[in-house]
């Protein structure tokens, strides 16, 4: 059950997270540092997460 809790709270807190706002941040590195790809790749990334999370979540709710 506790694992349950913690992942709602954790739903909760990347579904606060939008694409603008996580765009905003990639942008704010400079590409000497982190190439256009891996930002693409860092912003799909977190997008999958999320639904992975809700999916599950969803599933043993």
């Amino acid at each position: 059950m506790f694992v349950i809790i913690e992942m709602k709270k954790e739903i909760d807190r990347i579904s606060q997270i939008n694409e603008q706002q996580v765009t905003t941040v990639l942008d704010g590195v400079s590409e000497n540092v982190m190439s256009k790809i891996y930002k693409e790749w860092v912003l799909k990334l977190l997008q999958y997460r999320k639904e992975w999370l809700v999916n599950w979540y969803m599933e043993v709710k």
